[in-house]
This record gives C-alpha cells, sequence and structure tokens, in this order.
C-alpha cells in the first residue's frame, strides 16, 4: 500500500513539472532587443515597439529615430502582434494591424509577418546599420 501511495505521489509530481515546465516554456514567451536591416524591435513583456533607424546629420553614425516607429502589443497568447497603427509611421516598414509572430527554437530570430528580425543588442544594432547605411 505504501508503494501505490509513493506511485501516486510521483506521478502526481511528475504531472506537476510537466505543466509548470510547459507553462514556462510557452508562457511570457519572446523578450528583447530584434534587429532587421532597418529598425530595432524591443518586445518587453507584452509591449512591442518598432523603431526605424536613421543615420546622424551630425557624425553620421546610426541612431534611433523615434518619430517613425510602430507600437503594439502582444496577443495573451503570444501568438500576434497587435499593431496600434493610428498616427505611426515607419520608413521601412508599415505592418499590417495584426500580424503572427513566430519564434525560431533557439530564441535568437522572429518573424512577424513577413519581416525577419534576429536577436541582437541595442549597441550592435547601431552599429552595424551604421556600417551598412551611414
Amino acid at each position: 500500500m505504501a508503494a501505490t501511495n509513493l506511485s501516486k505521489r510521483a506521478g502526481a509530481l511528475a504531472v506537476a513539472c510537466g505543466v509548470v515546465w510547459l507553462l514556462s516554456a510557452c508562457g511570457g514567451g519572446v523578450s528583447g532587443d530584434f534587429y532587421n536591416g532597418d529598425g530595432l524591435l524591443t518586445i518587453d513583456g507584452d509591449s512591442v515597439t518598432f523603431t526605424d533607424f536613421t543615420c546622424s546629420d551630425s557624425n553620421g553614425s546610426a541612431e534611433l529615430d523615434s518619430e517613425h516607429q510602430f507600437k503594439g502589443e502582444l496577443t495573451e497568447d503570444g501568438a500576434q502582434v497587435m499593431w496600434d497603427v493610428e498616427n505611426q509611421s515607419a520608413y521601412s516598414w508599415t505592418p499590417a494591424p495584426s500580424e503572427p509572430i513566430v519564434e525560431n527554437s533557439s530564441g535568437e530570430q522572429i518573424t512577424i509577418g513577413d519581416q525577419q528580425f534576429k536577436k541582437i543588442g541595442q549597441e550592435e544594432a547601431l552599429k552595424q546599420y551604421s556600417t551598412d547605411e551611414c
């Protein structure tokens, strides 16, 4: 009888661990800074912002162009970005009001609509853009 209770407890513990793993693997989802060659996509919690890059007139290096950005939110399940497109503009990309977001298995690349973004720090992304465009 004690072995049966022990088996039940072990089974319940395994199920609980599986549920915790599933929630941690699926919940929360994507976060960080991602670069697509034209700008920076920042995902912080449910908040999503795409900001174009521009070349500075003063020193020819790249900088964020906060006048040209889109803001949105992830859906509750994290599967789509709901963009607030009213009164927002970006030179390089105009997203649809709602677009699917797909993360690759390593978490180093995401796709939103037809745009691919690579996980990269803001400073490195600005440096890359400066090299390529400025």
